[in-house]
């Protein structure tokens, strides 16, 4: 009987999920130089990051096995679950104030669009991340 490696991170199983996932998070780094005022971008970004995780989502699910389900023991605790959620949302808060300052050099230096140049960066650091993970989930199932 073959042995499948347990897929913790399913949302880089298909080649749609990983470019939805990459055009999402370019999108919402690119947003401050389509849209103005601070409650818009926030919202215009939640879009961006939601649309190409939920497309990331339906394209996985949709291929995901039946018997890929995490076990009752292997689940999260909800103490967990909010733990990463909260020091993912101070990890985007950081590279927010980040992204301001690069952007803020880089309008300084002649780039018109600098939010637009780092989304593009972020998008191609995401899907090359998200590619080598794939590979390697891939590796350790064969």
């Amino acid at each position: 009987m073959e042995q499948r490696a347990q897929d913790s991170y399913s949302l880089d199983d298909t080649e749609l999920g990983r470019i939805s996932q990459a055009l999402g998070v370019a999108a919402c780094v690119a947003v401050p130089d389509y849209v103005s005022g601070r409650w818009p971008v926030i919202g215009a970004r939640i879009a961006a990051l939601g649309a190409g995780l939920g497309i990331a989502a339906a394209a996985n699910a949709a291929e995901e096995p039946a018997d890929d389900e995490p076990e009752a023991d292997e689940a999260a605790s909800p103490v967990t679950t909010w733990t990463v959620i909260g020091a993912a949302a101070a990890a985007l808060a950081g590279l927010s104030a980040v992204e301001g300052v690069v952007a803020k050099h880089l309008r300084g230096r002649g780039v018109k669009r600098p939010h637009t140049l780092l989304g593009a960066l972020a998008g191609a650091v995401v899907y090359v991340g998200s590619e080598v993970e794939h590979r390697r989930h891939q590796g350790d199932a064969s």
